[in-house]
């Protein structure tokens, strides 16, 4: 495979990539959101899947996915601007935590939030955001 081979196999894997993230996003958002006033949700096997969820999002976020690519493809795909990407991407998310924590916050001064469902609100919105932010800045 020559040199250009790679780097429009590259390119395309990384547009790929942005697909994913994109996809993964949604996902968190409806799992985080789905049947919060209902504290079922977060016992049992839907916490535990909750959780691999969760923490497989985070390690496609920190690792810039590809990991099952070869070294040199994962080189190609993560290039400087795609490094750059991720680190915006990332600080994007931890405002966009804090935000929904403070939306939490404020809507448990009316209601009661079961600690469980906000927890999963908060952290999935967070990582959503940002793999969200990722894939829109790797689309540009």
């Amino acid at each position: 495979m020559t040199t250009m081979d790679k780097v429009e196999l590259a390119e395309r894997k990384a547009g790929a990539r942005a697909a994913v993230m994109a996809l993964l996003a949604v996902v968190l958002v409806a799992g985080a959101t789905f049947g919060f006033d209902n504290p079922a949700n977060d016992v049992g096997g839907r916490a535990v899947a909750w959780l691999i969820e969760l923490g497989l999002a985070l390690m496609v976020l920190g690792s810039g996915g590809g990991l099952m690519l070869s070294r040199e493809l994962r080189a190609l795909m993560n290039d400087e601007l795609s490094r750059e990407n991720r680190r915006r991407a990332i600080v994007f998310g931890f405002y966009a935590g804090l935000a929904a924590m403070t939306a939490l916050y404020v809507a448990a001064g009316t209601t009661t939030i079961d600690l469980r469902a906000a927890l999963r609100l908060a952290s999935g919105l967070t990582v959503a955001a940002a793999l969200g932010r990722y894939a829109m800045l790797e689309w540009r």
